[in-house]
């Protein structure tokens, strides 16, 4: 089935790339909730020194994805990853990704189960430094309008927090 082949052909060139990067990684994604291969390149990356940042939402229209995001913050905080929310008061829709400044996609396919596995999704991948430098350009911009995340604050969590993104968290392959 091809429409299965081009959801592995969009999670493939994302895990490459993030494996590959030696400088600096820059995602922005309404509803990030990547597959664990993808999350190990990320961490990874930020092991070996790569600038990984993550602009996600800070609303959503679908409230257990931003649960279960979060539920990930943990993780991603502790590995090294930079996370920011966005706080620009519009609901976060882009889904663009610039790594080393050279390789960069945007397209409609979130990092979730759902655009991985059945909705019909398409990514632009760009491999032209003036298009990564000016998608850099704008991720970088658009920190401005964000809110960075720290590991104090989703360790100060409550309890109904905590717990609302642990099962959204369990339920993210059907989100």
């Amino acid at each position: 089935n091809d429409f299965a082949l081009d959801h592995k052909d969009i999670r493939r060139a994302y895990q490459e790339v993030f494996s590959r990067a030696t400088s600096r990684i820059f995602v922005t994604n309404a509803y990030f909730l990547p597959p664990t291969k993808m999350l190990k390149a990320l961490a990874a990356a930020a092991r070996r020194g790569v600038r990984v940042c993550v602009i996600l939402a800070a609303t959503t229209d679908v409230k257990l994805v931003l649960f279960a995001a979060r539920g990930l913050y943990p993780r991603l905080l502790k590995s090294g990853i930079e996370v920011y929310e966005w706080a620009a008061g519009r609901v976060l829709h882009a889904k663009t990704a610039v790594v080393d400044g050279t390789w960069a996609t945007v397209g409609s396919s979130n990092l979730d189960p759902l655009s991985m596995r059945q909705n019909l999704e398409v990514n632009a991948i760009v491999k032209e430094p003036n298009f990564g430098a000016a998608l850099e350009k704008m991720f970088l911009e658009d920190l401005d309008q964000c809110r960075r995340i720290s590991l104090s604050e989703v360790q100060q969590y409550g309890l109904i927090q905590r717990l609302l993104s642990w099962f959204a968290f369990r339920l993210r392959h059907w989100l």
